[in-house]
């Protein structure tokens, strides 16, 4: 029997919410929790990336622990996954946060979660998931939800304000997940695009303008301030729509992205 048992929120990270439990438990990571739950997993390994994209169902897990169920307002999110998906072009490998909202709120947003959420668009920087001082990425398997592996202090926030344009990416995403009406600083060409079509223009593009300069795009390994500047990139093409459109058709004429 757990000692504390704290409910979810609604836009909590599920992943993030273990990782919480972990935390008022005294346990050492998450893994040391499902061992507790009496599931003995090979290596104490979690299966993160099954749980962010709601593949692994996890009532059974929470009720064996004795805690509350979720009720995740990203559900509808989750069954699009299930259904069909990309979610490797999707979900983040390595966690990403915003060290204000952590001390205010004192959970992880769901939203942190997806690749494309570059910054808190609240706090106006961008999320934290490379240590300033070690360049040590953040982990899933931490004892401390507002803490990197092993140290003692708390992780600190950007310093600089992020760029507009992640700030408006970010923003894009979050009305995506909620429904709610993009604002006047969209590009046009993506109004009325539901998650996955908005997902497929911006990664084509910013895997097209890698390609040009003879790299590849790989998002998932990517650090958030890198994928940052992709990204920027691509929310200038957008913006510049449908002129873009056309210099991109004339770079592809004579820059193919493959020989087919």
């Amino acid at each position: 029997m757990l000692l504390s048992r704290p409910s979810p929120y609604s836009d909590e990270c599920l992943v993030g919410y273990l990782l919480r439990v972990v935390e008022r438990n005294g346990f050492k990571h998450i893994g040391h929790l499902l061992h507790h739950a009496g599931l003995n997993w090979k290596n104490n390994r979690v299966p993160v990336h099954k749980i962010l994209s709601g593949e692994f169902y996890l009532t059974p897990l929470l009720l064996a622990l004795g805690l509350p169920e979720s009720h995740s307002r990203t559900a509808p999110l989750h069954q699009s996954f299930q259904r069909l998906i990309d979610t490797p072009y999707l979900l983040v490998k390595y966690p990403k946060v915003c060290p204000d909202c952590l001390d205010e709120l004192g959970y992880c947003r769901y939203e942190w979660s997806l690749l494309p959420t570059l910054a808190c668009t609240k706090h106006k920087k961008m999320l934290v998931d490379v240590g300033s001082t070690t360049g040590k990425r953040l982990g899933w398997y931490r004892q401390h939800l507002n803490r990197f592996d092993g140290e003692s202090n708390c992780i600190k926030p950007s310093g600089k304000c992020a760029r507009p344009s992640a700030i408006q990416q970010s923003l894009y995403i979050e009305s995506l997940l909620s429904g709610k009406k993009s604002g006047s600083s969209i590009p046009v060409v993506l109004q009325g695009l539901v998650f996955r079509e908005a997902l497929s223009l911006i990664h084509f593009i910013a895997h097209y303008q890698v390609r040009l300069l003879g790299g590849s795009f790989n998002p998932v390994a990517m650090q958030n301030n890198e994928l940052g500047q992709c990204y920027q990139n691509v929310w200038a093409v957008l913006q510049a729509w449908p002129d873009s459109f056309y210099a991109l058709l004339s770079q592809y004429i004579d820059h193919p992205m493959s020989s087919k």
